[in-house]
């Protein structure tokens, strides 16, 4: 509907008002039951359904399988040689070789390695789950300001069309002249215009969010207000809050994951020259027993290839510190733009709230001064407009302050943040705890492994979700050396 006057004479009415406002539903969309929105509910909804945290905990599902798969290749397996007789048929064996790949330094670099980028997947998949609910609160508060922008926007076209009722009135009986009408009129059009603007905008984002939350985007939502309390870390200075909460956040423990994977890589690389380690026994020609004196070996490859390999691991470790120091970089500035600017919000907050008060009570006056003869149109006109743009700049100041409060709760991970599971995945599991026994029983007796990925890091209906379809997980089901001897 379009409440623009299509004449000169023709005014927008109280009952166009009506028509335009009132929120008219459609059959189908009543019969829907209404959604309330509050952090809570996104948090829920978006931690469970959200696309990129399923695929995120794919790839950690992945991860685990491959230290599964390190920790296999550590295990010694048999080579069997048999002896076929013609006269009479017989069969024997002939040889007996053990594969002995927990001596090859290489594979126990490889298990540590799978280790830490079980790790830094955990974290990973924790950062994904933090930054999709920032994301989802991003969206929650946009829809909420510009809820307040059009309420705003509304209360001017309501102040504009009193306005415009009198001076119809006072034109009808030639009291005041035809240009104030249009005037007045055309300021009336523009608001109006302004609401049903936001009106559209609105009803976009309302969609977006029923299908971020995983409903129809026809589904009818109510949103609660919501303004994040102080934070604690508030009034402290950046470097401070820095050092108070960067060592624990996911993104430093995921670099340090990493840094420690590019070293067992480097590690790895160094001795790739070391390829196999073997102890075999045969029998004595003609016997059927095995000689009492066993042999051993070890398989040696050396080429100038195994340079580059170095190199290129240690390039790897370089860049993972590098990016160890970008994410601090990136977390500081974050954090210095969160307690920097938190307090002039809070201070532009009050003190428009008091322009506001001040200048409501001015509309009010000018306009019996008005009513009376006792000032101009030009005036009052200039009063609403004062009295809309404080209105603006304190919408503006309370949602910028919002917006502050939750970048510095996720930094922190407080407040709504502090309720999302974490995820942390083989953070103090070590393959030389004990020396030898502690090498043998990590790998016949991995502990960890008893848990899978779901237990771990998804909680509440996020885990109920996942129950139903426990096959998701391949590390769900209790580590059977028997399964994978010799693999």
């Amino acid at each position: 509907m379009n409440i623009r006057n299509k004449g000169r004479s023709t005014f927008i009415s109280a009952v166009t008002l009506t028509a335009l406002f009132s929120g008219s539903v459609a059959p189908a969309r009543s019969q829907m039951s209404t959604v309330t929105v509050n952090p809570t509910l996104i948090r829920k909804r978006l931690i469970s359904d959200n696309n990129n945290i399923i695929a995120s905990l794919n790839s950690l599902y992945t991860a685990k399988v491959n230290v599964t798969r390190a920790r296999t290749n550590l295990m010694p397996s048999l080579n069997l040689g048999a002896a076929l007789s013609a006269n009479p048929i017989s069969f024997g064996l002939s040889s007996i070789t053990a594969l002995l790949p927990f001596l090859l330094p290489s594979n126990w670099y490889a298990l540590d390695m799978s280790k830490h980028q079980l790790a830094a997947s955990g974290y990973a998949y924790y950062i994904v789950e933090l930054n999709t609910y920032a994301s989802g609160l991003g969206l929650y508060e946009t829809i909420l300001e510009d809820m307040a922008l059009r309420k705003v926007y509304y209360q001017q076209y309501l102040n504009y069309l009193k306005i415009q009722n009198f001076v119809q009135l006072q034109t009808s009986i030639g009291h005041t002249i035809l240009a104030d009408l249009q005037q007045v009129t055309s300021q009336t059009e523009q608001a109006a215009t302004t609401v049903q603007n936001y009106d559209a905008l609105i009803q976009q984002e309302m969609a977006q969010m029923a299908l971020a939350l995983g409903y129809k985007s026809v589904t009818p939502m109510s949103f609660e207000e919501y303004h994040p309390t102080t934070v604690s870390y508030e009034g402290q200075s950046a470097q401070r809050v820095m050092n108070a909460v960067f060592a624990r956040s996911p993104e430093e423990q995921q670099a340090r994951s990493l840094i420690l994977a590019a070293k067992a890589g480097i590690g790895i690389a160094e001795f790739s020259w070391l390829t196999g380690s073997t102890v075999s026994a045969a029998t004595s020609s003609g016997r059927a027993t095995f000689n009492a004196a066993p042999s051993g070996g070890l398989t040696l490859t050396i080429g100038p290839q195994i340079l580059p390999t170095v190199e290129l691991a240690n390039l790897t470790a370089a860049q993972a510190r590098d990016n160890e120091i970008a994410n601090e970089e990136n977390e500081l500035a974050v954090i210095t733009s969160a307690v920097n600017s938190i307090e002039p919000y809070i201070n532009a907050v009050n003190d428009s709230t008091d322009s506001v008060t001040n200048l409501q009570n001015a509309f009010t006056a000018y306009y019996t001064l008005f009513a009376i003869g006792q000032t101009d149109l030009e005036k009052l006109l200039d009063i609403n407009n004062q009295l809309g743009l404080a209105q603006l700049t304190k919408v503006g100041a309370q949602y910028a302050l919002d917006n502050e409060r939750i970048d510095l709760m996720r930094a922190t991970i407080s407040g709504q943040f502090k309720l999302i599971p974490t995820c942390r995945l083989m953070g103090d599991e070590t393959s030389d705890n004990g020396g030898v026994f502690g090498w043998f029983k990590d790998i016949f007796s991995p502990q960890s492994d008893f848990r899978s990925v779901d237990q771990i890091c998804r909680t509440g209906a996020a885990a109920a979700r996942v129950a139903r379809t426990p096959s998701r997980d391949p590390s769900s089901a209790p580590w059977n050396p028997s399964m994978h001897w010799g693999r």
